[in-house]
C-alpha cells in the first residue's frame, strides 16, 4: 500500500475512533467507557485502536493535546507577527477556533472540565504572553506582567466556559470585542453610551 493511502486510511480510522469516543464521553463518565464500547461505535478492531491509544485516557490525552497545539499555534502566530496588542484579533481568533471546535470544547472545557486542560490551556497563553509583552513593556517587572495575566485570565476562563455552556449562542465577533473591551478599557467597559 502507498504511503498516502495509509496515511489517509489512518487519518480517517484515528477520527472515527475520537468522534465515537467524544459521543460517548459527551453521555458519560470516561470511568464508565470501554475500548470495546469505542471500537464497536467506530466499527475497527480492538487492535487498531491499541495502535494508536494505550487506553481512552491516552485517547483523552492525545486529542486534548492536539486541541492545545492548535489553539497554542492560533495565538502563537500574532506573537511572531509582533501584534499581540491587536486584543480583539487575538480573542476573534481563540473564539473562532473554539467555536470551529463547539462539540469537543463543550466534553473538555463544558460543565465537567478538569482543571487540568483549563491549566494547560492559562498556560499556553501565559508563556506566549510573557514571552512578548516585555517587549512592549520593557519598563514593567515580570511579576507585574504575570499578576495581569493571570487576573485576565481568570476573568476570561470564566467568560469562555459561560459562553461553551449556553450553547455558543452569541457570534465570535461579540464575544471576542466584549471580552477584550474588558481587557483594554476595564471599568470603561462598563461606561454609558458605549457602543457594543
Amino acid at each position: 500500500m502507498k504511503p498516502d493511502r495509509e496515511d489517509q486510511r489512518t487519518r480517517i480510522t484515528k477520527k472515527l475512533v475520537r468522534e465515537s469516543f467524544l459521543a460517548l464521553l459527551s453521555k458519560k463518565d470516561i470511568r464508565h467507557i470501554t475500548v470495546k464500547e469505542i471500537c464497536e461505535m467506530a466499527q475497527v478492531n480492538r487492535g487498531t485502536f491499541y495502535k494508536y491509544y494505550l487506553d481512552v485516557y491516552d485517547l483523552k490525552e492525545q486529542i486534548e493535546n492536539e486541541f492545545l497545539r492548535e489553539f497554542a499555534d492560533s495565538v502563537d502566530r500574532f506573537a511572531k507577527a509582533g501584534a499581540l496588542d491587536s486584543v480583539y484579533e487575538v480573542c476573534r481568533t481563540v473564539f473562532a477556533l473554539l467555536k470551529e471546535n463547539e462539540k469537543l470544547c463543550q466534553i473538555l472545557l463544558g460543565r465537567d472540565a478538569n482543571d487540568g486542560i483549563i491549566d494547560k490551556f492559562v498556560k499556553i497563553g501565559r508563556d506566549i504572553f510573557i514571552a512578548a509583552y516585555p517587549g512592549m513593556f520593557p519598563t514593567i517587572e515580570r511579576e507585574k506582567l504575570e499578576r495581569y495575566y493571570l487576573f485576565i485570565s481568570g476573568g476570561c476562563v470564566v467568560s469562555v466556559r459561560k459562553w461553551i455552556l449556553s450553547g455558543m449562542k452569541e457570534p465570535v465577533e461579540e464575544m471576542a470585542g466584549e471580552l477584550s473591551a474588558m481587557m483594554t478599557e476595564g471599568i470603561g467597559y462598563l461606561s454609558e453610551g458605549r457602543p457594543r
